[in-house]
C-alpha cells in the first residue's frame, strides 16, 4: 500500500526545518508533533482493521500493548468526549468556576446562618447562667434563714438549760 504523507505533516515539517526564526521553529514542531501523532492514530486504525492486535501494534511502536492501547484507543474508536476541544475545555473551565462561586457563595450562607445560631445559643446560655445565678442566690438565702433559725433555737434552748431537754427529747 502506498501512504502518502499528509499535506499539513508536510507543511509543519517543512517550517520547522526551514525557519530561520527558531520560535517560528519550534511553533511548527509542536504542530508537526500533533499532526504526527493524529497520523499515528490513523496507521494504528489501518492496523487494527488489517487484523492486527494491540500487542502487535505495541511492538511496532517499541513499548507495551497497553501503553498502545492508552494511547490510540480514543483516536481509533473515535470517542470524541475523551479528548474534548478547546472549547469545551473552555465551557468546563467556565462551569467549573460558576460551580466555585456557587460553594462559595452556599458556604458564607452556611457560615452566616451559623453565626446567628450560636449568637442564639450563646443568648440562651446568658438566660440559663442568670438563672441559674438567681436560683443559687435564693438557696443561699434559704440557708441562711435555716442556720438562722438553727442558731437562734440552739441559744433558746442552751440559754434556758434546755439543751439537754433538746438532745433527749420531750418527756413522757
Amino acid at each position: 500500500m502506498n501512504r502518502s504523507t499528509p499535506k499539513i505533516l508536510r507543511e509543519h515539517w517543512e517550517t520547522a526545518t526551514r525557519a530561520t526564526d527558531p520560535l517560528e521553529a519550534l511553533g511548527a514542531s509542536n504542530g508537526f508533533w500533533e499532526q504526527w501523532a493524529q497520523w499515528q492514530g490513523t496507521l494504528v486504525a489501518e492496523a487494527l482493521k488489517a487484523g492486527a492486535t494491540w500487542e502487535q501494534i505495541g511492538e511496532a511502536m517499541g513499548t507495551s500493548r497497553q501503553a498502545a492501547w492508552a494511547r490510540f484507543r480514543t483516536m481509533v474508536e473515535g470517542d470524541a468526549a475523551a479528548v474534548p476541544s478547546r472549547e469545551q475545555l473552555s465551557q468546563a473551565r467556565q462551569d467549573l468556576r460558576e460551580q466555585l462561586r456557587e460553594l462559595h457563595r452556599r458556604v458564607k450562607q452556611r457560615d452566616e446562618s451559623w453565626r446567628v445560631e450560636r449568637a442564639r445559643a450563646l443568648e440562651q446560655v446568658r438566660a440559663l447562667d442568670g438563672r441559674r445565678s438567681q436560683e443559687r442566690a435564693a438557696l443561699r438565702e434559704e440557708m441562711m434563714s435555716l442556720r438562722h433559725r438553727f442558731h437562734a433555737l440552739h441559744e433558746h434552748a442552751h440559754g434556758a438549760g434546755g439543751a439537754r431537754r433538746l438532745m433527749r427529747g420531750p418527756r413522757p
